[in-house]
């Protein structure tokens, strides 16, 4: 009996030092740190140089690839500009052919936005690289079916904001936004038709406050990447040995 008190005092002495210990305020830890500055002063990792090279490389020689020659500075400005054409244009050529391969209705015209044209394109050779420059999104082409409503209304906004890029369409804009003519196609607008618009999925979904895309008839995705629709006819362009020579054709005039 006394063994078995003995024990069950040293259990119940160990239980409480437990206790004790646990309700303990717990040390605090105290951490040295000093900033380092993330740049030319760091010495490169031999080890990671060696393996990071050869893709380098790989990545260097695509990006400095040349693409096409341009006779001239290819810029951007509103209500319409050289840049603005060339892109738009070559996108709704690209949606066109899309939707000939898909067997799907063909677009009637194009908008794009010039915020999302990041760059002036350089006169002389044009590197892949001063494409993802100039397009450095992953935005893709769609086409939306618009109401004879909502197609007043991207009317409208054009107007409002004093152009963005558009193909396959004139608009002529009088003072105090008052629309004078639109042709769609070298034809007089419909009143009654529905029109499908290529755009990009971000401007579809309402960017640069084009709330008119937003509740379309309809809405395809073409399952082409801008930059790459750019890349391509960049590309065949030079391949044929022509060179990049946009214009300003007065397809968007705003009078004064």
């Amino acid at each position: 009996t006394d063994h078995y008190h003995c024990c069950m005092r040293l259990c119940v002495l160990l239980c409480i030092s437990i206790m004790v210990l646990s309700c303990s305020e717990p040390e605090l830890q105290v951490s040295n740190w000093n900033p380092i500055s993330v740049d030319s002063t760091i010495k490169k990792n031999s080890t990671t140089e060696e393996i990071i090279k050869p893709y380098r490389d790989l990545i260097d020689d695509e990006m400095n690839r040349v693409l096409v020659n341009s006779d001239t500075i290819i810029y951007k400005e509103s209500p319409e500009s050289p840049l603005g054409n060339l892109i738009a244009d070559l996108s709704f050529e690209r949606a066109a052919k899309e939707c000939a391969d898909k067997t799907l209705p063909s677009p009637d015209l194009c908008l794009l936005n010039f915020g999302g044209l990041r760059v002036n394109l350089p006169k002389g050779k044009v590197l892949v690289r001063k494409v993802f420059e100039l397009m450095p999104f992953e935005n893709e082409l769609v086409m939306v079916k618009l109401s004879p409503d909502s197609l007043n209304s991207l009317i409208n906004y054009l107007a409002q904001v004093g152009g963005q890029p558009i193909s396959n369409m004139r608009i002529d804009i009088g003072q105090k936004e008052n629309v004078r003519t639109i042709r769609v196609g070298g034809k007089k607008i419909n009143p009654n038709k529905n029109y499908l618009v290529v755009t990009t999925d971000y401007l579809a979904n309402g960017g640069d406050q084009m709330s008119f895309f937003r509740s379309p008839i309809s809405r395809t995705d073409l399952d082409v990447k801008l930059r790459d629709a750019i890349l391509d006819h960049f590309e065949k362009t030079g391949k044929t040995g022509h060179s990049l020579n946009p214009v300003i054709d007065g397809r968007l005039q705003i009078r004064e």
